[in-house]
């Protein structure tokens, strides 16, 4: 009777280990990476709002007063992009930017 005692509670261990093992697994993403999209931009990757997340440092100047950044694609849909890296393929954006204000902040 003692050794079917034994063999549940070592089963049991045994079961509860592999369940906190794999709940930790899950929450890890080390080894995460985007889906591979072909070389095509991903459903969930925009176009920037400003000029924020991964701009270039060249302004280009397109007339008076008219300037703009080229700047990244963002994944704003997480369910199809996951992460701003998946947008990569996507490009760049040219964003407009007020020249004045970047005159005075470099």
């Amino acid at each position: 009777m003692n050794k079917w005692i034994l063999l549940v509670i070592i089963f049991l261990m045994g079961i509860l280990g592999t369940i906190r093992c794999n709940k930790n697994i899950e929450n890890m993403d080390i080894d995460w990476q985007c889906p591979s999209t072909l070389g095509i931009c991903p459903a969930g990757c925009e176009v920037p709002e400003n000029a924020e997340y991964e701009c270039s440092k060249k302004i280009t100047y397109e007339g008076p007063g008219k300037c703009s950044i080229k700047c990244s694609y963002i994944c704003k849909d997480k369910k199809s992009c996951v992460k701003n890296e998946c947008c990569k393929n996507c490009g760049l954006y040219n964003i407009p930017i007020n020249c004045g204000v970047i005159a005075r902040t470099i």
